[in-house]
């Protein structure tokens, strides 16, 4: 079971990849409709009912994403001969959605350059430590492969 969760795994890592943030559409209607609401006031601001499906798919896709992969890290420490490399990211997966879900999202859009830089911002497919953390993990689940078949 375990070699079947880890090539899954795989795949996905190496599509993320190769087409980059599955969540770019989101984001990208997430980030212009704070835009919108910067420039309307948040008393005269009603959301988008696309911005409401968004939200909606973000939280039933990532949800269950993020605890399968949580489950998947602390079951992998059983079957990890050295368990370093599953601990430490099992702690960073940890750390990096706790610092997601407590950062602050307020944004400060007073000017048109700082609206520009932050378009720029979540316009982006590929970041290059998004790739990096994408191979940090197509690399875990490939170690845990060969570690798995052996």
């Amino acid at each position: 079971m375990m070699i079947f969760l880890t090539v899954i795994l795989l795949i996905f890592q190496l599509a993320v990849l190769i087409k980059g943030n599955p969540w770019y559409e989101i984001n990208k209607l997430f980030g212009e409709e704070e835009i919108r609401k910067q420039q309307v006031g948040s008393d005269n601001y009603i959301p988008d009912k696309k911005l409401l499906e968004g939200a909606l798919i973000t939280i039933a896709l990532g949800i269950p994403y993020i605890l399968f992969l949580l489950l998947y890290l602390c079951f992998s420490i059983n079957y990890d001969p050295h368990t370093l490399p599953t601990i430490i990211l099992l702690a960073y997966f940890i750390l990096s959605v706790l610092v997601a879900v407590l950062k602050n999202k307020k944004k400060d859009l007073s000017s048109e350059k700082k609206v520009a830089a932050f378009r720029k911002k979540f316009n982006k497919r590929h970041t290059f430590r998004g790739k990096v953390i994408q191979l940090v993990f197509i690399s875990y689940y490939t170690y845990m492969l060969i570690h798995l078949i052996k």
